[in-house]
């Protein structure tokens, strides 16, 4: 018996998932099907990628717990074609069938099938339009005379790098404000260790996946590793288990604010470092003492 899960999602706290429940339950029953979980999410909206329920669907289907993922509507699943396929390209790699009940797609069918595969067609269209806009926005920059690349950073902004820090500001707030970029920001801290001004640590607990955007990519073993070598650049990073993506960083913080602009800082850096090599992630980052997830 094929064992399925369920992802159900509304985008407010007043909505319910109970129509969206009832209508797939139909369907499990109907089609033989063993429910193994429903993963629900509530009051978040499909275009946050941050959704607990959903990341712990993703980690089923890694660890092979299911074989089918039922949802009521492909927009359940997420508003961006971008994280659609690759969501698809996750099921696809993993020999898990997707069924979405409004679109009438099951990947059991050929039809089914071959909508995977347009879906992958569209999104390397999508991403190819993307690049020939970069790469031509540069060259109409350069022939204008436009210098290109990161400014000088002058001496002063060292003096206003280390007082912000030293409020609590976090890197990416400091960034803006000054109008250079996160790395000098960083760069300047490790240089000028400004660590004392720190006053508390907290030790969270980080779930790490990381993806290739294209089966023609093979790049996700080295951005692995690039993340793990800036976080241990500026965090105290521990793995406890070698082949987990399991880890524990401790970070220095001197507010609940300032800990949140730090962790959204962590995310974008990570996100960044993925996308330049056409990989994406999926994390959860949680503090057992704070009672809190990010």
């Amino acid at each position: 018996m094929k064992k399925v899960a369920f992802y159900l999602r509304v985008s407010t706290n007043e909505q319910t998932t109970d129509n969206q429940r009832l209508e797939l339950d139909k369907v499990a029953k109907k089609s033989g099907w063993h429910i193994y979980k429903y993963y629900i999410d509530t009051g978040i909206s499909g275009t946050k990628s941050d959704r607990p329920e959903f990341l712990k669907l993703q980690k089923a289907i890694l660890q092979n717990k299911i074989d089918i993922v039922a949802a009521w509507s492909v927009c359940r699943l997420g508003r961006s074609l971008q994280d659609l396929v690759s969501f698809l390209k996750l099921l696809d790699d993993k020999g898990v069938d997707l069924y979405l009940h409004q679109q009438g797609i099951d990947t059991r069918t050929s039809s089914g099938k071959a909508m995977f595969q347009m879906i992958g067609v569209f999104s390397e269209f999508e991403r190819s339009i993307i690049s020939e806009r970069v790469k031509a926005g540069l060259e109409r920059a350069k022939n204008s005379g436009t210098q290109l690349g990161r400014p000088i950073i002058f001496e002063e902004k060292v003096q206003d790098v280390l007082s912000l820090r030293a409020g609590g500001m976090a890197i990416l707030k400091i960034a803006k404000k000054l109008n250079i970029g996160t790395g000098t920001v960083q760069k300047i801290l490790k240089t000028y260790d400004i660590s004392k001004d720190i006053e508390k640590s907290i030790e969270l607990d980080l779930w790490l996946m990381v993806e290739n955007n294209s089966k023609f990519v093979r790049g996700k073993t080295r951005v692995r590793q690039e993340i793990e070598d800036y976080l241990n650049s500026y965090y105290d990073l521990e793995k406890p288990c070698k082949d987990s993506w399991d880890y524990k960083l401790t970070i220095k913080y001197t507010t609940e604010e300032n800990l949140d602009s730090e962790i959204e800082e962590i995310i974008y850096e990570m996100a960044n470092i993925a996308d330049m090599r056409n990989c994406f992630i999926e994390h959860s980052i949680t503090s057992e003492k704070l009672d809190k997830s990010w």
